[in-house]
C-alpha cells in the first residue's frame, strides 16, 4: 500500500510538536542536529513509530549537558522576565511603569539576540557565546548580576510607593530611572559582545577580564561589609580608583600575553565596566536584603521626624550616594566599550555558507 503524501513542512501531530519544542530548546551548536531529526521524522509515516522516534530524541537531549545548560539559562531568563514584568506592573506612576516594562523587554531582547547562531544573528557583532569556558562563565555571571540589579531597581520602586509617607514620583525620578535603565542595557550589550564567538578576545583575554572584575567586586564587597561607618567622600574616590586599577591591570596583563594594543585597551575598558557593575550591585543588594547591614554614613545624627525604619531607609539612601559617580563613569566607559567591540568584531569569512570566523588576534 502506497504511503499517503504528507503536506509540506511535515505532519502536525504530537510527535512533530514535541520534536519542534526539543529543536527550539537545544543549544545553538546543536541546531543542525535538531533540524536533521525533524527532517527524519517527516520521513516516518506510522504514528507509533513517530512517537517512539520523538521520545528517543528527547532522551538524547536530556543526556546532553550543553543543551541542558542552554535550557536552564533560558528558564532563568524567562523567570527574571516574568518577575520583572510583574514588579513593573505594580508601579502606579505611569512613566516609571512604562520604563520598567521597557527595561525588562530590552534586557530580554539582548539575551535572545546574543543566543542566535552566527548565520542568523540580527546584528553582525552578536553571536552565540564563545567556546572558551571563561566566556561562558563571564556571560553567565554578567547576566546574573544584571538580572539581580534589574529586579532590585524595580522592587525599590514598589517599596518606595508602599512607605507610610511616600515621596510622590515626578519627572525627575522618571528621568533618573530611565538613565539607570539605559546604562544597564548598555552593560548587557557589552557583556554579550565581549563574550561572543565574534569577540576580539581570546580565551586568555576573557579569563583576565573575568577574574580581575570578579576579584575586585569580591574584595570590595568584603571590605564594605566589615565597615560599620563609611566616609561617603572617601568611598566615592576609592570606588573610582579600584575600577581604574582593575582596568589598568587588565590592559597590562592582556598586552603581556601578546594581544594587540587595541585589544588590550578594550580589555581594560571591559574590566573597568564589569568591576564597576559588581562594586555597585553587591552592596546595594545586601542593603536591600539585610537592612541591618547598612552602615551609618552620619553617626550621631538624628532626624526627629523619622521613626527607626525611616532612619534605616535614610542610611541606605546615603550609603548609596558614593556610587553615583562610579555609575556615571561606568556608563561612559560602557558606551566606548560597545563602540570598540562593534568595530573590532571578527567577521565571518567566505560568506553565509561558510560561517567560520577570522582567527582571533594574538
Amino acid at each position: 500500500m502506497n504511503a499517503q503524501p504528507k503536506p509540506a513542512g511535515g505532519r502536525a501531530d504530537a510527535a512533530s510538536w514535541l520534536l519542534a519544542a526539543v529543536g527550539a530548546a537545544v543549544a545553538p551548536t546543536r541546531r543542525e542536529w535538531g533540524e536533521a531529526m525533524r527532517a527524519e521524522l517527516d520521513s516516518i509515516d506510522e504514528p507509533g513509530e513517530r512517537r517512539r522516534f520523538a521520545r528517543s530524541c528527547v532522551k538524547v537531549i536530556v543526556s546532553d549537558w550543553t543543551t541542558l545548560r542552554s535550557v536552564l539559562g533560558s528558564l532563568l531568563v524567562l523567570a527574571a522576565v516574568v518577575v520583572g514584568l510583574v514588579l513593573a506592573g505594580t508601579v502606579r506612576y505611569l512613566p516609571l511603569r512604562l520604563e520598567g516594562v521597557v527595561l525588562v523587554l530590552l534586557l530580554a531582547s539582548v539575551s535572545v539576540v546574543a543566543r542566535r547562531t552566527r548565520s542568523r544573528a540580527w546584528l553582525p557583532p552578536f553571536g552565540p557565546v564563545a567556546d572558551a569556558p571563561a566566556g561562558r562563565v563571564l556571560r553567565a555571571g554578567g547576566y546574573a548580576t544584571i538580572g539581580v540589579l534589574m529586579l532590585f531597581m524595580l522592587a525599590d520602586l514598589r517599596f518606595a510607593q508602599r512607605q507610610q509617607h511616600p515621596t510622590p514620583p515626578d519627572a525627575i525620578s522618571a528621568l533618573a530611572f530611565g538613565i539607570a535603565a539605559l546604562l544597564l542595557v548598555g552593560v548587557a550589550v557589552t557583556v554579550a559582545l565581549a563574550t561572543s564567538q565574534r569577540s576580539p578576545f581570546d580565551a586568555t583575554g576573557l579569563a583576565v577580564v573575568g577574574l580581575l572584575s570578579a576579584g575586585a567586586g569580591l574584595v570590595w564587597y568584603v571590605v564594605i561589609l566589615l565597615q560599620s561607618y563609611v566616609d561617603t567622600g572617601l568611598l566615592a574616590v576609592a570606588a573610582l580608583l579600584v575600577a581604574a586599577l582593575v582596568g589598568v591591570a587588565a590592559m597590562t596583563l592582556t598586552a603581556w600575553s601578546g594581544a594587540p594594543s587595541a585589544t588590550s585597551l578594550l580589555a581594560g575598558l571591559c574590566a573597568a565596566v564589569f568591576a564597576s557593575l559588581l562594586i555597585f550591585t553587591a552592596p546595594q543588594a545586601t542593603y536591600a536584603l539585610f537592612p541591618g547591614s547598612v552602615p551609618d554614613p552620619s553617626p550621631g545624627s538624628y532626624w526627629p521626624q523619622l521613626d527607626p525604619a525611616g532612619h534605616q531607609e535614610q542610611d541606605r539612601v546615603e550609603a548609596s550616594d558614593p556610587y553615583v559617580g562610579l555609575v556615571l563613569v561606568g556608563g561612559v566607559l560602557t558606551l566606548v566599550a560597545c563602540g570598540l567591540l562593534g568595530a573590532m568584531t571578527r567577521r565571518p569569512v567566505g560568506g553565509p555558507d561558510r560561517p567560520e570566523l577570522e582567527p582571533a588576534s594574538q
